[in-house]
């Protein structure tokens, strides 16, 4: 398996966005979803550990409701919070869309966005909200985990899902949320960088490259 890290245009435009969301997939166990990616055109997927609970098989759904799969729980890591899915049979006629890896960690303010399925609704699948960078988190003081801090809008069901720059690269994956007192979303929402997701699930060791060149920004 190979992740691939080739450059996208200076900017995203709307032609892009439109090709950057189908590399995002509905993830369901049957009690709940989440949402995750593609990683290379094998099928390998990146999500959430509690996305997949203690799943061994999980149900995906590409974008746009195309088609839907059965993934197999590979690796997985509870403390990071990452797993690495592997689509059973992949269909012929399907070939995954694999958006390039920016390892680096963004700029405060720096434009980004997310892609998932947010709420109890299966339907709000391949949604995509903008925000920017707020800060960097190098170590969480409750979990000791590193995080990219960002305001971009995010659910419950957004879970695994891609978290890229302005050029549509992947920067992380969607972990957690914090709420007001009523409940409501505050805007602080935190990210897992893609480099230590990679790393904590073996990705690029035991014949498994995976590039990590910079990409444009």
């Amino acid at each position: 398996m190979a992740v691939r890290s080739d450059k996208l245009r200076d900017k995203m435009d709307l032609g892009d966005l439109d090709h950057v969301r189908r590399a995002a997939v509905l993830i369901s166990t049957g009690s709940g979803h989440g949402s995750g990616f593609f990683i290379s055109e094998q099928g390998h997927i990146l999500t959430n550990a509690h996305v997949v609970g203690n799943a061994d098989l999980v149900r995906v759904v590409t974008a746009g409701r195309q088609y839907k799969l059965i993934a197999g729980v590979i690796r997985k890591d509870k403390e990071r919070d990452v797993a690495l899915l592997r689509i059973e049979e992949m269909p012929e006629d399907f070939k995954p869309v694999v958006l390039p890896i920016r390892a680096d960690i963004p700029r405060i303010g720096e434009e980004v966005y997310a892609i998932g399925s947010p709420l109890s609704e299966e339907d709000l699948q391949d949604t995509v909200t903008k925000g920017i960078v707020s800060a960097w988190r190098p170590s969480d003081r409750i979990t000791r985990q590193s995080y990219i801090q960002a305001d971009v809008t995010v659910q419950p069901g957004n879970s695994g899902g891609p978290f890229l720059d302005g050029h549509g690269n992947i920067l992380g994956l969607t972990v957690a949320g914090f709420t007001d007192s009523a409940g409501s979303t505050a805007g602080l929402n935190l990210f897992i960088p893609i480099g230590e997701a990679l790393r904590k699930l073996d990705i690029g060791s035991t014949g498994e490259p995976v590039d990590l060149k910079p990409t444009r920004k």
